[in-house]
């Protein structure tokens, strides 16, 4: 999207946190935005671009990255707001906290979001 400022791609700021919460994370670990690129066998400045939050990264170049500090995907993404409304509640719809079908129990969503107790 050459010519559309980030703005627009990213109205709500979610690029920038996701790079915030890399650079955070690199700053912890002591390791230089070129040492992280070069284990993730990414482009310094790919990488610079996403730390910056300019570029929307591939989940490959995420597990990547996420790879390099040591780190889940999803820790990286857990500073992100909407991830705060991600959580998992389990059925249970028998009184002594068994499911009805006798299987495990399973997440459910509520809303557009899972929810988790």
């Amino acid at each position: 999207m050459r010519g559309v400022s980030s703005k627009k791609r990213d109205p709500d700021g979610a690029l920038r946190r996701l790079g915030d919460a890399i650079r955070s994370r690199r700053a912890e670990l002591g390791k230089s935005q070129e040492a992280v690129a070069f284990a993730g066998n990414i482009s310094v400045r790919h990488f610079q671009k996403i730390e910056g939050g300019q570029t929307n990264p591939a989940v490959l170049t995420m597990l990547a990255i996420a790879s390099a500090l040591n780190v889940r995907v999803a820790d990286l993404l857990a500073s992100d707001r909407y991830c705060e409304r991600a959580e998992f509640q389990l059925e249970s719809p028998n009184s002594d906290g068994s499911p009805a079908d006798g299987a495990a129990s399973r997440p459910r969503s509520v809303g557009a979001y899972p929810t988790r107790i």
